[in-house]
């Protein structure tokens, strides 16, 4: 790696660090934004060789600081890669951010379900709680939450994405 790419990776790594450890508990739906959007910058930037080693390069700092955060990792890097490749084609608004609520809510349930399995945790519980233990209210919350991280990517994601090619591409 040249110096300008380690050095764009390790502020990225950073800024995933410190994201992680500032988002905490019902604040973590921040880091669905924020850690996606990272990674497009620098899947963007990046060819996938460079990309992948800093996406492991967060999964090992993140297996020793963030144990919880391990599988949402992956999760993050496929979102980041999803961003990328739907604002590299012309799609319209409603589509991309029904593509990124289909992306976001599958994603999510399958990471909680991992995470809940592998690591122990009772998430899926504690989203029980906030909605009383509602099946119907669960999955409410899980499409509230999809939808509210969609527009949301979708909008920064355009903004930077503009951006991007007006400087780089």
């Amino acid at each position: 790696m040249d110096n300008n790419s380690l050095t764009h990776s390790a502020i990225s790594i950073s800024l995933v660090m410190v994201s992680f450890l500032l988002f905490r508990g019902a604040a973590n739906i921040v880091n669905s934004i924020t850690v996606p959007i990272i990674f497009y910058l620098n899947y963007a930037k990046f060819d996938l060789k460079k990309y992948l080693l800093m996406i492991l390069t967060v999964f090992i700092l993140s297996f020793l600081f963030f144990f919880q955060q391990l599988f949402f990792i992956i999760f993050y890097a496929i979102l980041g890669g999803v961003l990328y490749h739907s604002f590299t084609k012309e799609i319209n608004f409603i589509i991309r951010t029904i593509l990124f609520v289909i992306t976001f809510l599958i994603g999510f349930i399958i990471t909680i379900t991992i995470t809940d399995i592998i690591i122990g945790t009772a998430l899926r519980d504690a989203l029980a709680a906030v909605v009383a233990g509602s099946k119907i209210g669960l999955v409410f919350l899980y499409l509230m939450t999809s939808i509210f991280v969609a527009v949301t990517l979708n909008f920064v994601g355009y903004q930077i994405n503009k951006r991007l090619k007006g400087n780089f591409f």
